[in-house]
């Protein structure tokens, strides 16, 4: 019987399509074809493994919806469907791993992180940021935060520092972060938010990118 986590997102990827959008584009400046195999978990519709194939990047998928693999194998994408949550992954050679906005979805990462540990050399995470400077507003205002709202899926609430701690836990270290700021597309206050994003992250950007090594 499939669980919570796979019905929501069966129905998710029913009605939902991605476009590129900041952890997309990062996490392809920090690829090249010697980053490959690529393990993307957590697939979706399949939308970044077909930015991969147009770079020439050797790239495969995973995920658990069956409707979210059902669509990237209708488009010729190689995706299969697969419990990660446990910290179950195929028997396949990756040297990288990306897992975008992926982890806020799950109780507990321990199990994907330890997993891919033990399997891929570097590990690319995006993760919203909880307590922005725009949720921090939306609360103050008597509102609940977009990612805190039930439509999201999100049951795993990360902060810079969460994101480092539970990294660090489970054998990894952080090589780089990149940061999204607010309200980029405002005159003057987006290059404003930019440089207010590398000062103080935690309150200045609205999610968090990282490259990690496998610590020996």
């Amino acid at each position: 019987m499939p669980n919570a986590l796979s019905r929501f997102e069966d129905e998710f990827w029913g009605s939902w399509k991605q476009t590129e959008v900041f952890r997309h584009t990062q996490a392809l400046a920090w690829l090249n074809a010697s980053s490959g195999p690529v393990l993307d978990v957590g697939c979706g519709d399949g939308f970044f493994l077909s930015l991969l194939r147009k770079r020439g990047i050797e790239s495969w998928g995973v995920d658990i919806s069956p409707v979210a693999v059902s669509n990237c194998q209708s488009n010729g994408l190689d995706a299969i469907v697969c419990d990660f949550e446990a910290g179950a992954l195929p028997d396949r050679f990756a040297r990288t791993c990306v897992i975008l906005d992926v982890l806020e979805h799950m109780y507990d990462p321990k199990p994907i992180l330890q997993a891919l540990h033990e399997k891929v050399e570097t590990l690319i995470i995006s993760v919203p940021n909880f307590v922005s400077l725009p949720a921090r507003l939306q609360v103050l205002r008597g509102g609940v935060p977009e990612n805190n709202t039930p439509r999201k899926g999100h049951i795993y609430w990360y902060t810079k520092k969460i994101l480092e701690r539970r990294l660090d836990e489970s054998g990894w270290k952080i090589e780089a972060w990149a940061f999204n700021p607010p309200w980029m597309s405002k005159p003057v206050i987006g290059p404003m938010m930019k440089i207010l994003s590398k000062i103080t992250p935690a309150l200045f950007s609205l999610s968090f990118l990282v490259i990690a090594k496998r610590k020996t």
